[in-house]
């Protein structure tokens, strides 16, 4: 949507101002309430039925009650009941938004104090707060060259102020371009991290082609990304005085800057068919899920059976190990008939498909077992068993993966029990239950996978969770496509786990009584961050990065195959005949990972969304501060739980964060 904003020294009439609105095909207008009597509005309330109010009027209050902190005392208390009637009135006529006046650079405090009194008092109440990208009059534009200053003064403003009212969600951002912008990259990210509902394009930014016609330079296309990337997609609104002009080149004037913003619009970036996918998921709080105390529906497999990158990786992956496999059978020089191959956490499939695809690809026999829990999910594995001439070589499973006895040990563990930190879905604990049936030197997909986190900025995430008015949703972790954030360091590594296990010696076949106790999968990790601009902490972003497959996990003393005797040909499902196995391509001996950190994620692939931990207290921070935070991993009889913390600036952030898991843990 378009509105215009027309700056005239005279109070415009509504309804002269609403046909011409019309008239120019604008969506809205933004009008100023007036003087304290509302002379402007009083006599034009009935031109207009409610919704018209609701959509097609801003109300704009008056400039100088931004002044009320810098004023005297009689001055303070008029401009006070100046910005109280005009919010009251503008509530009657239930506009849509109100438009205040930037604030006026430290003696904002009574201005917040009074808004912020505003938006509790009235529920219906959105309020736009008008902030210049550069302030004109800043302390940092007059008496520094340094840039990040000049880029920090307009935001630290804003987030000042927005502070100060508790990071209201109905207080928004209402961006206004201005001729000198900040710096691209602060502009893209931590501007993009913000509430913008309105970006105001003045006039005055436009420059003109060699027609004459209103055009936006480049720098300024880019900033219009601000309303573009916005969740909802934040109005556009025109503003410049017009009174001067006589009606028809006024008419041309403002037909020609729309037409400038629309021709910005259609040249922004197209959403690939991920980001389409993704939509819908932006900045949408979930729970992580429950793998062993829930069992998934049907829908929540097939979006994750929707990406092709993930087993397009899992296939490579499984027809290196296969071929290495194949190759070596300890104290015999004869390549081995078939591998057997165990997919942990079946599903519906998708695993299965992939690990038979690599077997005809590599041309290496297999056994399959498909191990699900999921009572539904075996229905359909046992049904496309009977279906599927392929699925031959496949034995459909029910039972726990850790408790399940197998009829024989394999050479191969599949599985995709990853969660958005990696170890948040337990697989560390499936995998060390499920060693024993991997013979010795036996292969695991994914072979190690490494948490890593961050601090975020988000106030868009944190006032989702403060919306909840309790402890526990903000000691909860969720996964979430972050869209309205910005990452504010690079991750740093957390918690790293191997398998097979190389401190838990336990092997398929060993004798019961020679069991190691169970490994310890608690962990404890501290971060130091150094934050490079001025910005405010709403939690801690997680990410992994899990490698599948890596040659070197292979051993030519054999360690990465059985050593019990390979399987025999006539052990071989029927219609299965062994075949030599294909040459290890040059161009395939590498490592074969998946990975959602922000530096090197598998592109395409959407199957996991970061991890948000959120802090109870935001924390500012300056340029070049340090920020340590610490996260533990806790694993008790029943259940796993994260607890993370602030420890530097001492006392912020709200102490430790789910102590003993009170308000959030994975059941085991």
């Amino acid at each position: 949507h378009i509105g215009l904003e027309n700056l005239c020294q005279a109070l415009p009439s509504l309804d002269l101002s609403l046909d011409e609105c019309e008239h120019f095909s604008f969506d809205f207008v933004s009008l100023p309430v007036g003087s304290p009597d509302f002379s402007g509005f009083a006599s034009s309330e009935r031109l207009l039925q409610s919704v018209e109010w609701h959509h097609a009027v801003v109300g704009r209050l008056s400039d100088f009650v931004a002044q009320m902190g810098a004023c005297p005392s009689r001055t303070r208390k008029a401009c006070e009941k100046t910005l109280v009637e005009e919010v009251s009135y503008c509530v009657h006529l239930a506009l849509p938004a109100v438009l205040l006046p930037t604030p006026v650079q430290g003696s904002f405090e009574q201005y917040a104090r009074v808004v912020y009194s505003l938006l509790l008092g009235y529920p219906n109440l959105t309020i736009w707060l008008r902030i210049p990208l550069r302030l004109e009059d800043s302390t940092a534009s007059s008496a520094s060259s340094d840039e990040d200053e000049k880029d920090d003064a307009s935001w630290n403003l804003w987030n000042a102020f927005r502070l100060l009212c508790a990071s209201h969600p109905r207080l928004c951002l209402a961006l206004q371009l201005t001729p000198d912008l900040p710096s691209e990259p602060f502009m893209r990210h931590v501007w993009a991290a913000e509430p913008v509902r309105c970006v105001i394009v003045p006039f005055c930014v436009f420059l003109s082609d060699r027609r004459g016609r209103p055009v936006l330079s480049d720098c300024h296309r880019t900033a219009m990304e601000l309303a573009w990337r916005a969740v909802p997609v934040a109005q556009l609104l025109l503003s410049g005085g017009g009174d001067v002009e006589p009606g028809e080149a006024r008419a041309i004037r403002w037909a020609a800057y729309r037409k400038s913003l629309i021709d910005a619009y259609q040249r922004r970036p197209q959403l690939t068919e991920v980001e389409k996918f993704e939509a819908s998921y932006r900045d949408v709080l979930q729970a992580p899920l429950q793998p062993l105390a829930d069992h998934l529906e049907s829908q929540t497999y097939e979006v994750f059976e929707r990406d092709p990158v993930k087993y397009e990786q899992y296939q490579k992956a499984a027809g290196l190990a296969l071929r290495a496999l194949s190759r070596r059978s300890p104290g015999s020089t004869a390549p081995r008939t078939a591998v057997v191959v165990m997919v942990l956490g079946a599903g519906r499939g998708p695993l299965v498909r992939a690990v038979l695809a690599a077997s005809t690809e590599a041309k290496v026999a297999v056994r399959v077992y498909a191990v699900e829990k999921n009572p539904n999910a075996v229905v359909t594995l046992r049904a496309m068993k009977a279906r599927e001439a392929s699925w031959g070589p496949v034995t459909v499973v029910h039972g726990d993966m850790r408790t399940w006895e197998a009829p024989e040990g394999c050479d191969l563990l599949v599985s995709e029990l990853l969660g958005s930190f990696g170890d948040n879905e337990l697989s560390p604990e499936c995998l060390d239950g499920a060693q024993r049936l991997l013979r010795r030197g036996g292969l695991s997909i994914p072979t190690e996978y490494t948490s890593f986190w961050a601090p975020l900025m988000a106030p868009k995430l944190h006032s989702t969770v403060a919306a909840y008015g309790d402890l526990q949703h903000f000691e909860t972790s969720y996964v979430v496509k972050i869209h309205s954030g910005l990452v504010l360091t690079p991750p740093q590594p957390c918690f790293t786990f191997n398998h097979p296990n190389p401190s838990y010696a336990l092997a398929h076949g060993e004798p019961s009584g020679q069991l190691p106790p169970p490994p310890d999968n608690s962990r404890a990790c501290t971060s130091t961050f150094t934050l490079p601009h001025s910005a405010t902490v709403h939690g801690f972003a997680g990410f992994f990065r899990a490698v599948l497959f890596r040659p070197d996990s292979v051993k030519e003393n054999g360690s990465g195959a059985s050593s019990q005797s390979p399987s025999s040909s006539s052990s071989l499902p029927p219609g299965v005949v062994p075949a030599k196995p294909t040459p290890l391509p040059p161009s395939d001996t590498g490592e074969v990972a998946i990975s959602i950190h922000p530096e090197d994620a598998s592109e395409g692939m959407f199957s996991w969304f970061p991890l948000y931990f959120p802090l109870r207290h935001p924390v500012v921070v300056r340029p070049g501060q340090k920020l340590v935070a610490q996260v533990w991993r806790c694993v008790g009889p029943r259940k796993v739980w994260y607890e993370w913390a602030v420890s530097e600036p001492v006392g912020a952030g709200g102490g430790i964060h789910n102590p003993n898991g009170r308000s959030c843990s994975i059941g085991l």
